[in-house]
């Protein structure tokens, strides 16, 4: 690839990352439910395509009721995303909420024990507190996490556009 190819692939691809970035931090809950939804997509038509393979399948080795929890399974996850797309994330925070949780009362726990004649220190007691409020805000406004993540990530995006559009303005030979 010559320069001017690399330097013209550097600034188109910088400038499309950095505007989802963009779009991404500035509407990051639109953003979240219509990945959600597209997951959601990608789930009922997987789930279909698996169902009628499963089907095929089973003509010729015979019925097996369990070959087509997959597809079922899919298929219902899909409608789930595709009805519901902000609640379903909303419940995949409410299971990371849950486990920063108990992983904080876990620390805390573990912070009053003494293992092989030494206690592990405040450092424990720091770190459990910040997950039981981190937790206990995750369980309390779950599809904010949700959005925060969207956000993180499109800073992200945002961040590496601009250092392609810097690489491809500057990369010359």
């Amino acid at each position: 690839m010559d320069v001017k190819t690399l330097r013209t692939f550097l600034l188109i691809k910088g400038l499309l990352l950095a505007l989802l970035g963009l779009i991404f931090v500035v509407w990051p809950g639109k953003v979240a439910s219509i990945i959600a939804f597209y997951v959601g997509i990608l789930m009922l038509f997987g789930g279909i395509v698996s169902f009628f393979y499963t089907y095929r399948l089973s003509k010729i080795s015979g019925f097996k009721f369990w070959s087509y929890l997959v597809p079922f399974t899919a298929i219902a996850g899909g409608f789930i995303f595709l009805i519901w797309p902000e609640q379903t994330l909303s419940l995949f925070a409410l299971v990371i909420g849950a486990w920063v949780l108990l992983e904080g009362l876990q620390q805390l726990r573990l912070s009053g024990e003494n293992r092989y004649g030494r206690r592990p220190g405040g450092w424990m007691i720091i770190m459990g507190l910040l997950s039981l409020m981190i937790g206990i805000f995750i369980l309390t406004r779950p599809f904010e996490l949700v959005k925060l993540l969207t956000v993180f990530y499109g800073i992200l995006m945002l961040i590496s556009g601009i250092f392609m559009i810097y690489s491809g303005i500057g990369s010359r030979e």
